[in-house]
C-alpha cells in the first residue's frame, strides 16, 4: 500500500533551535509516508489509506470509485466543478460510486447523469480522534499553497512574511506561532527561508501523496487554539471540525485565468475559471464567510459551520463504505476483524 519515497517533503524546519520549539508538537503526527495515486482521487491526501487502516486490512486494491476531496464551496451549477472523468483512473466516471460530502451535492450530481452520487461526508471526518492537548494561546498561520501542477504566484509571493498581523504583537499576545505549509511548497522551497528568518517554526501539512495526511492535519489542528489564514481552503472547515477558533486575514489571491493554465481540469473546462474566479473575489469572500473576518484573539470556534460543510450527518461505518466503493472483505473467522477475500479486489496493494 504505502513504500518510503526520497520525493517526501521534509516534515518541518530543520534549524535547531526553531525545531526545538515544535517537537512536542511534532511528537503527536504520524510520519509523512509515500502512497501511490493509483485509483485517482479516492486516494488523495491518504483518503483510502484512512479506510484501510481503520479496518486493519494491510493494503488497498485497485479502486473504480471517486471520493471528492476537500471543501467543495462553489455554486451548483457546473458539475464539472466537483467531479469530471480525472476522478478516477481507467474506467467511466458516471459508471462508478461518485462519493461527496453533502445530500445537496448528491442531488445536484443524479440530476446531471451522475446517477450512483452518495453523500457520505468528507473523507477528513474518517480519521481517528487525536489524542493530544491544545496548546493554550497558540497560533497556527497557513498561508496559501501550491498545487501538484503549478506553483504560480507562489515562487514570489512566499518571499514576503505574509502575517495576520504585525510579528511584535503577535508574539505579545501567542505563547506558541507556528506556520504550516502544505507539501508542495516545501519541496519547492516556499516560504520557508522567510519564516525561519522571523524566528517562526514550521511544519509540512498536507500532502497530496501522503498517506497520512489527513490524519496529520487532524492531530495538528487539535493542538491549536487559534487558526488563522490568508487563503479559503478545505483546512478552513478541518480547523473548524478540530474545534479551532479560525479567522481570514489579507486581501485574497486575485486570480487570473493564466492561473489555470497547467491545471488539467480547466485546460478541458476553461469556463470553470470564471466561476472560481467570482467566487474568490475578496468581496465575494468577505459577504459569504462574514464570520471568519475579525481578529484572531475575537475569533470564534466554528464547528457546527464545519459539520454541516464536511457533511458529518452524512457519515457511514468504514466497512461500509469500504464495501460501496467496492472492496470485496468479510470477518475473518478466527481473528474476527475483517480481511480482503482472497483474490477477489483486482490490483491489491499490501504493505511491507
Amino acid at each position: 500500500m504505502n513504500t518510503s519515497d526520497p520525493s517526501c517533503p521534509t516534515e518541518c524546519t530543520q534549524v535547531p533551535h526553531l525545531k526545538s520549539l515544535i517537537s512536542g508538537i511534532l511528537n503527536k503526527l504520524p510520519a509523512i509516508e509515500y502512497s501511490r495515486l493509483a485509483s485517482s482521487e479516492i486516494d488523495y491526501y491518504g483518503a483510502s489509506n484512512t479506510i484501510s487502516r481503520e479496518l486493519k486490512l494491510g493494503g488497498i486494491p485497485y479502486t473504480r470509485a471517486s471520493w471528492l476531496h476537500g471543501w467543495n464551496r462553489y455554486p451548483l451549477v457546473k458539475p464539472e466543478l466537483f467531479i469530471h472523468q480525472g476522478c478516477v483512473a481507467c474506467c467511466e466516471v458516471g459508471k462508478v460510486p461518485n462519493l461527496v460530502a453533502t445530500k445537496p451535492l448528491e442531488n445536484f450530481l443524479r440530476g446531471n447523469n451522475y446517477p450512483l452520487a452518495k453523500a457520505v461526508g468528507d473523507p477528513f471526518i474518517y480519521t481517528q480522534e487525536a489524542n493530544v492537548e491544545r496548546i493554550p494561546k497558540s497560533l497556527l498561520i497557513v498561508p496559501w499553497h501550491s498545487i501538484k501542477e503549478t506553483n504560480s504566484k507562489h515562487y514570489q509571493s512566499s518571499k514576503k512574511l505574509f502575517l495576520p498581523e504585525k510579528l511584535d504583537i503577535l508574539k505579545e499576545k501567542f505563547s506558541t506561532i507556528v506556520a504550516c505549509l502544505g507539501g508542495f511548497c516545501v519541496q519547492r522551497k516556499n516560504y520557508i527561508k522567510i519564516y525561519e528568518d522571523a524566528g517562526i517554526p514550521w511544519i509540512t501539512g498536507a500532502w497530496l501523496h501522503d498517506a497520512y495526511a489527513l490524519q496529520r492535519m487532524r492531530n495538528i489542528f487539535s493542538q491549536f487554539e487559534y487558526v488563522s489564514t490568508n487563503s479559503m481552503g478545505s483546512h478552513i472547515p478541518y480547523a473548524g471540525y478540530c474545534g479551532c477558533k479560525v479567522s481570514y486575514y489579507g486581501k485574497g489571491q486575485n486570480l487570473k485565468p493564466k492561473d489555470f493554465l497547467k491545471i488539467p481540469v480547466y485546460k478541458m473546462f476553461p469556463k470553470l475559471t470564471e466561476i472560481i474566479i467570482n467566487e474568490n473575489r475578496f468581496e465575494k469572500l468577505k459577504e459569504k464567510y462574514s464570520f471568519l473576518f475579525s481578529t484572531i484573539e475575537n475569533s470564534a470556534t466554528i464547528k457546527d459551520w464545519s459539520n454541516d460543510e464536511l457533511g458529518l450527518e452524512n457519515k457511514i461505518l468504514h466497512h461500509e463504505l469500504a464495501k460501496l466503493v467496492g472492496w470485496k472483505i468479510r470477518i475473518n473467522n478466527t481473528t474476527k476483524s475483517w480481511e480482503f477475500i482472497p483474490g477477489a479486489n483486482p490490483g491489491l496493494a499490501t504493505n511491507h
